[in-house]
């Protein structure tokens, strides 16, 4: 993932406003500070650089023959990638190397041409601060082409793997193309390299760790203004009007908000109703600190976009808004609107903190489970069972849940459409009374109830705070431990019976849960016998199950004496 940058032009802007105002001895000063931050082994360059010392590398723009040997080390490095994904797809390479130690995972491109991709860009981008536009163009261009789009290769290469700024590197090749382009070759050109119809945003859009440059980006690559910089605009405005790829839309509202400021860029946003448009509109006003306008367009753009992770994107910039102008009811409107926009454990932790802070909590998932029970079949997911179960935890209506499941159901625990371990366990919990003795019910729970969808800490301290709440009456109390007392036999019996050493550990948690449970209501000798029915008796043949129910009791505080 890209890091933002500060681009070369803004850059060395503000280095000259910075020593407009100083003094000859102040500016000294400041170079020397700098200089002695710089490594032994770069002082050299550093000197060379200021003119101050002699350097054999050269200066200034390269000869024809040193243009010509940076072209042909593109044109070797390419040819060698395209040999390494042929030599992979045969298999030759896996011969090759049978005896050596290496990797099976193949990045798409070996150590050696890492370093020599690296090496290329970072003599392209000395060509390009050089003022050598088109030799530098040639090389971006090539080596983007190739790693970035894959143009001839077999397989794709992992850029997280290449320590470039890609985005940085972008924005010079566009910048090359846009310098070195006919005014009437210009916008096409520019098409092609600013890559309008290659990215198409899904889950989400964060442009600032996009790769891909924006129209800023390659305006900021390189000091000094660019001529017809207001027609190309214009051009590419008109040319974008149409676009349908999540690319294209951007850089047309980007050109557009460049032309018409921001009133420009909302009638064209609202114009368009494109998801994208809108979370790039209320990106705009947050960078511009417009929070009363963000507010506003931000609650526009939840009325016009479908319920979708986008949608959850423009919901958290109506919580920023809400934050900065000290309005919580559109802080609790943007949490609640994030959750249904992507139900997940995420957005759910994240609303009942807000509804904690605002003392609204069974208000706010009494909604939650509405908006659940109402939501049109073809939106509904395989998690939203486990989302439903979770609110009713938060709520304390264990009864509630206990009722919707199987009473017989003792295995598929781990599907998120299976919620009944996640009942078996908040029962044992509940039993429990949360007792922290009670090592191997924490476990259960952890595993079965907040070890899902990525269920965050916060959240599962919060179902288990609304567990031990709860009072129950006495038949409730044999009914439940009835429950947990088959489940668990049968549990045990599936699992052990037909040799699943893999759920070996999860039968013998399920064992000393209940084990535990019993213990804490003072039953001692029904777990003791429940064990050695299990352990010493009917399953004394398996050593490995025994092995591990033997690990779960030494690592519970309540079960840990009763094998000594």
């Amino acid at each position: 993932m890209e890091k933002k940058f500060l681009a070369l032009k803004p850059y060395l802007e503000k280095i000259r406003s910075h020593c407009d105002g100083l003094d000859k001895f102040e500016l000294l000063d400041l170079l020397c500070q700098t200089a002695q931050e710089i490594s032994a082994e770069e002082r050299s360059d550093f000197l060379a650089k200021l003119g101050i010392m002699p350097t054999g590398k050269g200066g200034g723009r390269g000869t024809r023959s040193q243009n010509k040997d940076i072209l042909a080390r593109t044109e070797s490095l390419l040819e060698d990638i395209i040999a390494l994904h042929e030599s992979v797809d045969d298999g030759s390479y896996y011969e090759e190397h049978c005896e050596e130690d290496y990797d099976d995972e193949f990045f798409g491109i070996s150590e050696k041409q890492k370093q020599r991709l690296e090496h290329l860009l970072a003599d392209a981008d000395s060509l390009f601060l050089a003022g050598e536009l088109d030799i530098a163009q040639q090389v971006y261009e090539k080596l983007t082409e190739l790693i970035l789009h894959g143009e001839g290769l077999l397989y794709s290469v992992n850029l997280d793997e290449i320590e470039v700024n890609w985005r940085e590197t972008l924005a010079r090749y566009c910048r090359c193309v846009y310098e070195t382009s006919p005014n009437e070759k210009r916008a096409k050109r520019m098409r092609l390299a600013l890559g309008i119809d290659r990215q198409i945003f899904s889950n989400s859009v964060d442009i600032s760790e996009d790769i891909l440059p924006s129209l800023r980006d390659v305006f900021d690559a390189r000091a000094g203004e660019m001529a017809g910089w207001d027609d190309f605009l214009k051009q590419l405005q008109k040319n974008l009007s149409k676009a349908v790829s999540s690319r294209g839309i951007l850089l047309h509202l980007e050109a557009v908000q460049w032309l018409d400021g921001l009133p420009g860029l909302a009638k064209e946003v609202r114009k368009k109703q494109a998801p994208v448009g809108y979370l790039f509109w209320l990106e705009q006003l947050r960078a511009n600190e417009a929070w009363g306008e963000l507010a506003q367009a931000a609650q526009e753009a939840l009325q016009a976009m479908p319920l979708d992770s986008l949608r959850a994107q423009a919901a958290n910039q109506l919580c920023l808004a809400g934050e900065r102008v000290s309005d919580t009811g559109l802080v609790m409107l943007g949490k609640r609107e994030q959750f249904f926009s992507q139900p997940n454990d995420r957005h759910l932790s994240g609303l009942l903190q807000e509804a904690l802070r605002q003392k609204v909590v069974e208000l706010e998932l009494r909604r939650v489970l509405n908006f659940l029970a109402t939501r049109p079949l073809k939106e509904r997911s395989v998690g939203d069972k486990m989302l439903e179960l979770k609110t009713l935890l938060l709520l304390g209506k264990l009864d509630e849940v206990y009722g919707k499941i199987s009473k017989k159901v003792a295995i598929g625990w781990s599907g998120e459409e299976q919620p009944s371990g996640a009942v078996y366990a908040a029962i044992l919990l509940v039993l429990s009374k949360g007792n922290l003795s009670a090592a191997t019910i924490h476990a259960l729970f952890n595993r079965y109830t907040c070890g899902r969808s990525g269920s965050d800490v916060f959240l599962c301290e919060e179902m288990k705070k609304s567990l031990v709440k709860i009072s129950y009456t006495t038949f409730q109390e044999q009914n439940w431990l009835l429950f947990v007392e088959r489940i668990t036999a049968n549990r045990v019996e599936h699992i052990v019976s037909n040799k699943y050493r893999k759920g070996y550990t999860r039968a013998a948690e399920a064992l000393c849960g209940y084990m535990e449970c019993l213990k804490l209501h003072g039953q001692q000798d029904k777990a003791a016998a429940f064990l050695s029915s299990h352990r010493d008796e009917k399953y004394k043949r398996y050593p490995a199950f025994r092995q591990e129910v033997d690990t779960v009791i030494k690592n519970s505080p309540l079960l840990a004496k009763m094998r000594e």
